[in-house]
């Protein structure tokens, strides 16, 4: 990365073209709480310079009390959690930083430089794909959780208020991007409110004359474009994952409100996707009939373990089976994984479309670790963690040949994963089946799924079915447990999920893929081909 800048920059220069990579900062909790913590250090320094150069640094005596206004030791709900607090900590960085490098081009800066370049070394800087991906988010926000944004803008998050606000350039940049995403009715409503700010705040971040060619555009793609459903290809009648990060941010409104709800295999993209968003936002689906017949109950076999302590257990759906164990997962445990997962978390990917190859898609916004077999056998903690999946499922899962290694997932602001199926070799081709690993092949599919939940939520967060129009809630402790393969070898499509945007909080989860092979005798066919 080259920097061309006057010898009085070269300290600056050595803080800012830093080869940073592909940092994707607004991915992960974990990671904006470290860019926090950098910015507060950084922040002190920059404030202190202020008393001894008040008539050079007034652009940068507006970063630093934007940082406060957004940051006050008496605002305790300033936290990375907050979609909207992540958004301007990434704008600061990545946009209005550069205002404070060009008030640095004189003066005795050589002190403080070298004390933000300390502070600054071990960040990994967001870029401007970092503030972007903090936008879609919030439009993504918007859209699953029916926000308005009026309160959005003022800093209400479903009912939880904070002092962070949205200006009318922000509107501008979020409404420019929701119409560069296809979605033209949610443009407007971003681009009328920054007319409508942009008029309050008398021109001051962004000018109405700015944003009326952008409205303009919008009215006309939403007049010619009302009835068009942008971007994704679902899913096939084949039931391969769809894997386009694109989805329509106005279907909702295209479909309308009022809908006959439909459920099972029969369902359709645009059922799933309804079905969706309606599950993250709490709605129930399912006949009160069928919800009756759900129990809570306690589970004290097989294992002797679980006549000494009896485990907790919640069914979400009967056929196929979707359960939630309860005070699964202790504080000391999750701390452990924590500690170990986070210097290694890196951004989520995804299957490509060869079927076996991974990549980084806008599909799943987190980013994972994963606690190998090896490390286990050194932390008898995680030993006994182990220990517990096999005694409440009855299935093995210690060793890398039945399951995979714990992965370990933190979701950043607006982190989600979009409706897919666990199982790796279901309707693939001879060729994509050619690709995988004889190992991987020999250790067969992935008969169950048990996925750890090691935070509480704020808001949003579930992990939903939307073909069986389950809601699992994120409580930390607990586990959800479902197989993806029926007895038969064949994938369920009703296993059908995703996780729901991250509203407000941090979400982490350890998932465990337990594998098809070593199961034969515990978990075997019957003598009902269609099991």
């Amino acid at each position: 990365m080259e920097c061309g800048l006057p010898l009085s920059l070269l300290a600056i220069s050595m803080v800012l073209c830093l080869d940073v990579g592909n940092s994707e900062v607004y991915t992960s909790t974990a990671q904006l709480e470290h860019v926090l913590r950098v910015e507060r250090e950084v922040v002190a320094v920059l404030d202190s310079y202020i008393y001894r150069a008040e008539q050079k640094l007034d652009k940068i005596r507006n970063y630093v009390r934007s940082y406060e206004a957004m940051v006050s030791e008496e605002d305790e709900t300033w936290t990375a959690d907050n979609p909207l607090h992540a958004y301007q900590l990434l704008k600061r960085l990545a946009i209005d930083w550069i205002q404070v490098e060009n008030t640095m081009k004189d003066g005795d800066w050589w002190n403080s430089l070298n004390d933000v370049k300390r502070r600054r070394s071990a960040l990994t800087m967001p870029e401007e794909s970092d503030l972007l991906g903090a936008a879609m988010a919030l439009i993504r926000l918007k859209q699953t959780y029916n926000l308005n944004v009026t309160d959005l803008s003022r800093g209400n998050l479903q009912g939880i208020v904070t002092t962070t606000k949205l200006t009318a350039r922000d509107c501008l940049y979020l409404g420019r991007n929701t119409m560069n995403a296809g979605t033209s009715e949610q443009a407007i409503e971003w681009l009328e409110h920054a007319m409508m700010l942009a008029a309050t705040e008398e021109n001051k971040t962004a000018s109405q004359e700015e944003i009326i060619p952008f409205l303009q555009e919008a009215l006309v793609m939403n007049d010619g474009n009302g009835k068009k459903h942008s971007g994704s290809t679902y899913m096939n009648s084949a039931g391969s994952d769809y894997q386009s990060g694109q989805f329509d941010l106005d279907f909702d409104r295209k479909v309308g409100k009022q809908r006959n709800v439909r459920l099972g295999l029969d369902t359709t993209y645009y059922d799933d996707t309804l079905n969706f968003d309606a599950l993250c936002r709490g709605e129930k689906l399912r006949p009160l009939e069928y919800e009756a017949k759900l129990k809570c109950y306690y589970r004290s076999g097989p294992h002797p373990y679980l006549r000494l302590r009896k485990v907790k257990v919640e069914e979400n759906h009967l056929d196929p089976t979707v359960l939630t164990f309860h005070d699964i997962i202790y504080d000391n445990e999750i701390k452990l994984i924590q500690m170990i997962a986070g210097p290694r978390l890196e951004r989520s990917t995804v299957v490509g479309t060869n079927g076996v190859w991974r990549k980084v898609s806008d599909t799943r916004t987190s980013q994972n670790t994963w606690i190998y077999e090896s490390t286990v056998r050194e932390e008898p903690i995680l030993q006994r963690l182990h220990d517990r999946i096999q005694w409440v499922t009855n299935l093995l899962a210690r060793s890398d040949e039945e399951a995979e290694a714990l992965q370990v997932a933190n979701y950043g602001m607006g982190g989600h994963y979009i409706p897919h199926h666990d199982y790796l070799f279901q309707n693939k081709t001879s060729q994509e089946l050619d690709a995988v690993e004889p190992r991987d092949l020999f250790n067969g599919d992935r008969l169950a799924t048990f996925m750890f939940y090691m935070s509480d939520v704020t808001r949003g967060g579930a992990t939903v079915f939307p073909k069986m129009g389950v809601t699992v809630w994120p409580r930390k402790g607990s586990a959800a447990f479902w197989f993806n393969i029926k007895r038969n070898g064949e994938g369920d499509p009703m296993t059908l999920h995703g996780a729901c945007p991250v509203l407000h909080g941090s979400k982490w989860v350890g998932n465990k893929w337990i594998r098809e092979r070593a199961q034969m005798f515990r978990h075997g066919c019957t003598m009902n081909e269609y099991d």
